[in-house]
């Protein structure tokens, strides 16, 4: 399974952050810088985010917090959704919120 872990570490080609089948292995947003003949870049590699009624305990909301200011200080996001999961209204909200 490939996710947004596995996706950065592609692009940066070398194995920067924690990749795992288990959901919600990252917890922290990490910066990771990537150069080439384009220019300079910060990739950040974030916790998903996921509805208020879902979130469990203290980590969790401090992850989601990480993740909406990594957001906040991106010039351009890209989100993943698992293609086998419905697109429904709560995730839309996710993406209008980040933009």
């Amino acid at each position: 399974m490939y996710g947004k872990s596995s996706l950065t570490n592609k692009i940066l080609g070398t194995n920067r952050v924690i990749v795992s089948d288990i959901a919600g292995t990252t917890r922290d947003a990490i910066d990771s810088y990537y150069e080439n003949e384009h220019g300079k870049y910060v990739f950040i590699d974030t916790a998903g985010l996921r509805r208020k009624n879902k979130i469990k305990n203290d980590i969790e909301k401090y992850s989601i917090l990480r993740t909406m200011l990594a957001i906040e200080r991106a010039d351009v996001c890209l989100v993943m959704i698992d293609a086998k999961e419905r697109c429904n209204r709560p995730r839309c909200k996710n993406c209008r919120r980040s933009t």
